[in-house]
């Protein structure tokens, strides 16, 4: 049975909706990020003799408001 390692978290902070967009294509300029946290937490994983180790990650954004967008905020109770 294969061996699964603690999950990778990167956190990606606030990114523009295009590019959090062409990540969940896995295309676009945050892919290099991820990869490069992937490929570090595999240097970093013990030698497995015969099983392969699976490693979870998890990729964590906010994408950015779009510009010139504003939220109207009601108050509670507000009714039309």
């Amino acid at each position: 049975m294969p061996q699964t390692t603690r999950p990778v978290l990167i956190d990606l902070g606030k990114v523009k909706r295009k590019d959090a967009k062409l990540l969940k294509d896995g295309d676009g300029p945050l892919v290099e990020d991820v990869s490069d946290a992937i490929s570090l937490a595999i240097e970093q994983l013990p030698e497995v003799a015969d099983n392969a180790v699976f490693v979870p990650v998890v990729v964590l954004y906010e994408r950015k408001p779009k510009k010139g967008a504003t939220t109207l905020t009601l108050p509670f109770g507000f009714t039309r």
